[in-house]
């Protein structure tokens, strides 16, 4: 699954857009993931919703975020994290300053996951869209 994958996205460096809804691939596919993402630096567009990721699988995939510089539309609505990752993931939003589109919906983000998460967002000055419904 998730290993096979990751390891075939090394060789897509000119890869714009890569769509993963709907996959279920949870936290250790995550993980896994993450790892392939770091070769994928022309990549503007990435969609990760419904994927069952929680606080773990989350964490993972910010590490993996950080050398994605071109990246515009990052959706990871509909998945299961929370509070807990949100200190990693907004050090894994931050050097996304290209980034336009962040959907975060229906997760389980509270006051104090949305607190750690607004100083990530902070120097994202080319956000248009911000979903946290």
């Amino acid at each position: 699954g998730a290993t096979e994958l990751s390891k075939g996205l090394a060789g897509l460096t000119q890869l714009q857009h890569l769509n993963l809804a709907n996959n279920w691939f949870g936290d250790a596919g995550a993980t896994e993931l993450s790892k392939g993402l770091a070769g994928l630096t022309q990549l503007q567009h990435l969609n990760l919703a419904r994927n069952g990721l929680r606080d773990a699988g989350a964490t993972e995939l910010s590490k993996g975020l950080a050398g994605l510089t071109q990246l515009q539309h990052l959706d990871l609505a509909s998945n299961a994290f929370g509070d807990a990752c949100a200190t990693e993931l907004s050090k894994g939003l931050a050097g996304l300053t290209q980034l336009q589109h962040l959907d975060l919906a229906r997760n389980e983000l509270r006051d104090a996951g949305a607190t750690e998460l607004s100083k990530g967002l902070a120097g994202l000055t080319q956000l248009q869209h911000l979903n946290l419904a």
